[in-house]
């Protein structure tokens, strides 16, 4: 941050003349245009706390809830509404700067809130909040997860199943004429979800056919992922059964960077 425009050697060359010359006085707005705009930027990069911080992204899989603002201690983290399907996005980065330390998040749409979370957050640790089910059934159920970090030389990925009614599903990843069948219940049926959150399937970095499936029969199916060495990858069963449009049932990949 810029505290004191008048020490920018840009000024003073500008002064160095004893007569302001309307040339001068040009250059002299120009200059004072870049150094606020410089300053600008640099508020806008990063405007948590100074401190430790944690890092955490936020998924929408509520059906029937259309899109929701995301309030970290009251304070709007986007513009724009976190849309069904979609993961809250950090120029280009799932996650956000959070500083470390205990939260209140609060999940805002037209009608009220649907969701609201205390959660503590470790520094140096990156954390998704999954949020789903349906507004017109049980209700909105979220799971926090604790990211492990990326390893440089391979990829890691989880598969979560949150189609509300969907006893189970599989989802198969293959390579080549290999693949490899992961099979899980319903989030909000499991009696621990956070044992399936974990990136327990390593890959290694290739393009892979992702098929979802219930009962043998194939419901979904993605021809050409990429995987890359260093990135964890989220495959989400999202939808509801039978669903169409935006509900239609399908496999969601997210990349985390």
């Amino acid at each position: 941050m810029i505290n004191n425009i008048t020490s920018s050697p840009y000024i003073n060359f500008l002064y160095s003349n004893k007569k302001l010359t309307l040339v001068n006085l040009l250059r002299l707005s120009i200059c004072l245009v870049l150094i606020c705009t410089a300053s600008s930027c640099l508020k806008n990069e990063d405007n948590t706390p100074e401190g430790p911080k944690a890092r955490l992204s936020v998924s929408n899989y509520v059906v029937n809830a259309g899109g929701f603002q995301v309030m970290i201690d009251d304070n709007q983290v986007s513009t724009n509404e976190l849309q069904f399907g979609t993961t809250t996005n950090n120029g280009g980065n799932t996650y956000l700067q959070v500083a470390a330390g205990l939260h209140n998040i609060k999940l805002s749409t037209a009608n009220g809130i649907i969701g609201d979370y205390t959660i503590a957050l470790k520094s140096n640790t990156n954390y998704s909040l999954f949020v789903y089910d349906s507004l017109k059934s049980s209700g909105v159920k979220a799971l926090l997860a604790e990211d492990e970090q990326p390893t440089d030389t391979v990829a890691k990925a989880r598969f979560l199943h949150v189609v509300p009614g969907d006893d189970s599903l599989t989802a198969v990843i293959i390579k080549g004429t290999v693949g490899v069948a992961l099979v899980r219940t319903y989030l909000g049926k499991q009696p621990d979800p956070e044992i399936n959150s974990a990136f327990d399937l390593v890959l290694d970095p290739s393009f892979y056919r992702v098929q979802l499936r219930k009962n043998n029969m194939i419901l979904f199916r993605l021809d050409s992922v990429l995987v890359q060495a260093g990135k964890q990858y989220s495959f989400v069963a999202a939808g509801t059964s039978g669903g169409t449009g935006v509900y239609r049932e399908r496999i969601i990949v997210i990349e985390h960077d």
